[in-house]
């Protein structure tokens, strides 16, 4: 494969143009690297924009492996800052990219603002595109890390062998959303889907036009100090902007989910789920029984809202906690 120098360079953007905090900078993350990965979709080139950093290793030391991330719906790089950091002080290469339709890979619909996939599979096969063209450079052992939407992306792409990751790791994966699969909802989803209207929003949604709520309306993190960051992110940076998911997403979605928990005994690399216990968007007993079925370690985060990555501390430490239990167990 090519260098990575000769890839497209990519901006990386921060609210207002703050600097980072000093928290993430001091972390390694001052030479970070963004830059455009393209392949062919449907007849248009799909921008994806990959970032990545290495950790500061002490002389003679070699990473312990690689970490790409894949993030949720409406998400975008820049979110995950601090959690890199934190990983990358675990002597990882960490990669993660902005999903097609969001952040600033190219839209897939005249509506720059419609949460819209033709495909469910392609989040996954776009994590294999990622994994396959920068292989080089990425040491061994690969593990996929995705939340909510992106922690469904990278149970698919395993099951449907569209990555080669050693590792799965999945943080709120979307395995059953409150509300939205009933039989019913995704009976209706679906024939709204076959009957042409794909591309229309999904009505009655609080986050118009791609401005999230004020934090006292929020399902995703207790914490107001990082819901405030992640909101301000939105609020400067138009072009990161999505609306509530078109009809097309849902359906895409819960077809996915049927799928892979009919398929769950499929998964056959070792695999940590995170179930958030207050979770409003995504059941936690969901993510127990898939686990249960594929097994997978599962740890249950008791108080913690969907958004584990923007929570308290006191969640995101379990996160760690949990994830550096499984780790030092399969000698990573």
């Amino acid at each position: 494969m090519a260098d990575i120098a000769t890839y497209e360079e990519a901006p990386l953007v921060t609210p207002y143009e703050r600097p980072l905090p000093i928290s993430v900078s001091d972390d390694g993350l001052r030479d970070m690297r963004a830059f455009f990965l393209r392949h062919e979709v449907q007849g248009k080139p799909l921008r994806m924009r990959v970032f990545m950093t290495w950790p500061k290793l002490a002389k003679g030391k070699t990473p312990r492996g690689s970490i790409i991330i894949h993030p949720g719906r409406t998400e975008f790089i820049e979110k995950y800052f601090e959690t890199i950091a934190d990983l990358t002080r675990r002597g990882f290469v960490v990669i993660t990219i902005d999903p097609r339709g969001q952040g600033l890979s190219d839209r897939l619909v005249n509506d720059p603002l419609k949460s819209f996939v033709h495909r469910y599979r392609h989040y996954g096969e776009d994590i294999g595109f990622v994994q396959r063209k920068l292989e080089d450079q990425l040491p061994r052992p690969h593990i996929l890390l995705g939340h909510s939407m992106g922690g469904l992306a990278v149970i698919d792409a395993v099951i449907e062998k569209a990555a080669d990751p050693d590792i799965l790791i999945a943080s709120a994966p979307m395995l059953g959303i409150w509300e939205v699969t009933t039989p019913v909802l995704k009976y209706g989803f679906r024939t709204l889907d076959r009957l042409g209207l794909g591309t229309r929003d999904l009505p009655f949604q609080k986050q118009e036009r791609g401005i999230p709520v004020e934090f006292e309306n929020n399902k995703l993190t207790s914490d107001p100090e990082r819901f405030r960051l992640w909101r301000d992110y939105f609020l400067s940076t138009p072009e990161l902007r999505v609306a509530g998911p078109t009809i097309r997403w849902l359906a895409e979605s819960v077809r996915t989910m049927d799928r892979v928990n009919r398929r769950a005994h499929q998964i056959d690399i070792p695999t940590l789920l995170f179930a958030p216990g207050a979770d409003p968007i995504v059941d936690p007993a969901s993510i127990r029984k898939f686990g249960a079925r594929a097994g997978a370690d599962v740890v249950t985060v008791v108080g913690a809202r969907h958004e584990l990555f923007l929570e308290q501390d006191q969640y995101r430490d379990q996160f760690f906690e949990g994830l550096d239990e499984f780790l030092d167990a399969h000698e990573i």
